[in-house]
């Protein structure tokens, strides 16, 4: 397998990680937004909410924002407050068979590529020996 193979091969397993971690971060906006929004409904600021719960106003203002999903032990008292049930403030995910089947697929894919290109190099390598052996004096 060549060094360029290999490198296009770590890319293609680089951009399903990528995708995922976007999809990630996707719900983690689409929770922290969900937070913001039962927050502002009872008529809280970031400070109201951090005292109920004993966190820091950065710790709110990161999970609003998004850039910060690890609720942790904090999703039960935060969908206390904020009189919802937990599972509402827990990102959504496929089952994990879904999931697994999703990378499957797709990792499938990658050694297919791999697998095609290492056909068309062998293909490749065998009409250079054909030619070389027709050449005059190669005998």
């Amino acid at each position: 397998m060549t060094t360029k193979m290999l490198w296009t091969s770590s890319q293609q397993v680089a951009n399903v990680l990528r995708r995922m971690a976007e999809e990630r971060s996707t719900e983690a906006r689409r929770i922290g937004q969900l937070i913001a929004e039962l927050r502002l409904a009872k008529g809280w600021n970031q400070q109201d909410l951090a005292h109920e719960i004993n966190v820091g106003v950065s710790t709110i203002s990161r999970w609003e924002r998004g850039l910060h999903a690890g609720y942790g032990s904090n999703v039960r008292k935060l969908a206390e407050v904020l009189e919802v049930s937990p599972s509402v403030l827990r990102p959504t995910q496929p089952d994990t068979e879904t999931q697994m089947d999703r990378i499957e697929a797709q990792l499938d894919q990658v050694l297919l590529n791999q697998a095609q290109a290492v056909t068309r190099d062998a293909e490749v390598l065998k009409q250079i020996e054909a030619l070389r052996r027709a050449m005059p004096g190669s005998q």
